[in-house]
């Protein structure tokens, strides 16, 4: 007979030998981590969510199965195992496995089998032996039109060597009317980009790495997809390359905006797919007649075009090949002279996307030896390329431009002499992070003219020299710069340029944009401005602007233009001419009677914000901006001041974020707030 407390001990006994079972199994598992690429798949131009799932098995179990961690692997999408998109084309998951285990896998694309190419990858299955520790398999591609091994890449692995992988889709607004055409099977798109010194693959002249399209078949996706692979040295890891995608002959893409980029890394990636130009993919295009047509009277009377000589105007845009069409086709750019002798016009054929945006310029052809390209820099525009709505109406006739948007109340007429005083606010240069900082002790500081018709009209001899930078000085130390020029009729009133500041020894840093940029901002315009009679004045000084290390500039409107009809972005960095890129506007109301500095309004903000202050009698005043370092970084007012309510309009470009200190500088007394830019 076996006693109670014998058959207690027993069952205690079973039960933590149950326990130490249950433990067991609990700790015999192990952890595997899968990462995978998709840049191989055709169809990644929708949307990522639910994208991708490991599906498959453990080897002599039934499926589905439930993993240690909860998760349930299958070969049908019972599955749970979906790894989360770290980046790009990139994917990653970790999940458990019983340990001495094998498991077998593949990568299911539930957007690839959308769009009918299938969703498995193409060969045999993924197999992990079994085994004991957690483990991280090796970066995979997905394999889709190869049958290949688990650690198969799409390019050739080199030693010292990091591969780059790029990939566009060109069937886009902007890609249609640089010269791609969906059905042509011939089409030539590379990258380009800066050579970094010659050790780079990349080119801004020439096109060397040649992308391919990713299928031959026009109804799949990948049909517009072209991608490819360019090999950096190692030793070039962690460098900025700047680069643009291009279709040969001529078509560059984000013509007017900033370049792409990216940081070489230290080993194998891939670049996450663009649409070519940043622009929306098409899928139905029209053709239509555009009337292009330009007024150049006033270009006439600042004399720059000569119909005698035999000067020509042309017309120049992605839809055409921009400056190629010169050479290859004059006819489908060149404007003939109508009805008015004044006026050139001509109809050209459109083919593209309805609703997209096209860019364009007119461009003088000059026949007179020694003179520069004769592209014009649209006053109204700030320089950049002109833009229009290509609505698929036929015809679209744009209406009459003016060419660099010169119209007659822009015009110096000849023998007019005006000393235009030119000055800069250099204190914000002194803490530049992007740009070497300004030093004042070593560094000079130059007006830098780059509107080349404008030089033309002032270059001695005409033609043949270019105007000298200007340079200007610092006479009381308070970093404000300034300097003189005579500027002769004939010519325009809208002067295209930047500050510039450097030595022999450090070299020079312009400010506002860094690298090609040929948007709005990419220079200053200032405008000399005549009187309410219309009088030209014999001295005009352009108002106080602050050094601005980088980004767009902003620039004054021009004074003859309808600035409503402009783009907005345009519109966005167009100040009142004759006013500086912070507007001080006095507000109507009661004589104040105290001292007073109102909060801003936004706060945070990113580009601009308001505020008020109020002076009770008339007394010098000033407005600065400090960093928290104590530093000016800019001066918004400085001149005596009536009684009165003023309203402040604060632009905060080339500051970055951060706080600030905004303070109301008077004899009797000072008034200080914060404000937040955050970018």
């Amino acid at each position: 007979m076996v006693s109670a407390t014998t058959k207690i001990g027993g069952r205690l006994a079973l039960l933590l030998l149950a326990a130490v079972l249950m433990a067991g199994q609990a700790l015999a598992q192990r952890t595997v981590t899968l990462r995978l690429n998709t840049a191989t798949l055709p169809d990644t131009t929708g949307t990522a969510d639910g994208l991708i799932q490991v599906r498959g098995q453990i080897t002599n179990q039934d499926w589905p199965f439930t993993l240690p961690d909860g998760n349930v692997i299958s070969w049908d999408d019972q599955t749970t195992l979906k790894p989360m998109n770290v980046g790009g084309d990139y994917w990653e998951i970790s999940f458990q496995i019983p340990d001495n285990e094998e498991l077998q896998f593949k990568f299911f694309s539930s957007q690839a089998e959308a769009t009918g190419i299938g969703g498995w990858e193409d060969g045999g299955n993924h197999v992990l032996a079994a085994g004991t520790g957690d483990t991280t398999l090796v970066l995979h591609f997905f394999e889709k039109g190869f049958d290949t091994t688990y650690a198969w890449r799409p390019w050739e692995q080199k030693p010292d060597t990091v591969a780059v992988w790029f990939r566009v889709y060109v069937s886009t607004e902007e890609g249609i009317l640089n010269g791609y055409d969906p059905n042509a099977e011939n089409i030539v798109v590379g990258v380009r980009g800066d050579p970094l010194n010659g050790a780079g693959p990349l080119d801004w002249g020439t096109t060397r790495v040649i992308l391919q399209r990713e299928s031959s078949d026009p109804n799949r996706p990948g049909y517009h997809l072209f991608s490819g692979v360019a090999y950096y040295p190692a030793s070039l890891a962690g460098t900025t390359q700047e680069y643009k995608f291009f279709i040969e002959p001529n078509g560059w893409e984000l013509n007017g905006k900033p370049n792409r980029s990216f940081v070489i890394p230290d080993k194998d990636t891939t670049l996450h797919w663009v649409y070519y130009g940043n622009t929306k993919p098409v899928q139905q295009l029209v053709s239509a007649e555009v009337i292009f047509t330009v007024d150049i009277d006033p270009l006439v009377n600042a004399g720059l075009f000569d119909k005698q000589r035999g000067d020509t105007i042309i017309v120049l845009g992605g839809f055409n090949g921009w400056t190629n069409c010169l050479s290859t086709n004059p006819d489908a750019c060149a404007l003939f002279e109508s009805i008015d002798p004044t006026q050139y016009t001509s109809s050209i054929t459109l083919r593209a996307a309805p609703n997209s945006e096209v860019e364009y310029k007119f461009y003088v052809d000059f026949e007179a030896e020694g003179w520069p390209d004769g592209w014009e820099e649209p006053l109204d525009y700030g320089g950049s390329n002109r833009r229009f709505v290509f609505t698929g109406e036929d015809p679209l006739d744009l209406g009459v431009q003016f060419f660099n948007d010169v119209r007659e109340g822009n015009v110096i007429p000849e023998g007019t002499q005006i000393d235009v005083t030119f000055q800069v606010d250099m204190s914000p240069a002194l803490n530049f992070q992007v740009k070497r900082a300004f030093d004042p002790e070593k560094d000079s500081v130059y007006v830098v003219f780059e509107d080349p018709l404008w030089r033309l009209t002032q270059a001695m001899p005409l033609g043949l020299s270019d105007l000298e930078p200007l340079l200007l000085s610092d006479e009381d130390g308070d970093l404000i710069y300034t300097g003189t020029l005579t500027v002769t009729g004939p010519t325009y009133n809208g002067i295209g340029f930047r500050y510039r500041y450097g030595n022999v020894l450090d070299g020079y840093e312009n400010e506002g944009p860094v690298g090609d940029f040929y948007g709005p901002g990419r220079r200053r315009y200032q405008y000399i401005l005549p009187s309410a009679a219309k009088n030209w004045p014999t001295e005009y000084t352009m108002p106080l602007v602050q050094f601005q290390e980088s980004g767009p500039l902003p620039f004054e409107c021009n004074p003859t233009a309808d600035v409503a009809s402009l783009p907005q972005d345009v519109q966005d960095l167009c100040y009142p001419a004759g006013t500086s890129p912070t507007a001080v506007e006095p507000i109507d109301g009661t004589r104040p009677e105290r001292f007073a500095l109102s909060r801003n309004y936004p706060n945070p903000f990113a580009d601009r914000t308001t505020f008020e202050y109020t002076l009770p009698e008339t007394q010098p005043v000033r407005v600065r901006v400090y960093d928290l370092l104590g530093r000016v970084v800019a001066t918004l007012v400085d001149e005596v001041q009536p009684a009165g309510t003023y309203r402040v309009t604060f632009r905060a470009e080339g500051l970055s974020s951060g706080i600030y200190v905004y303070r109301l500088e008077t004899p009797s007394g000072i008034f200080a707030r914060k404000m937040m830019i955050v970018r």
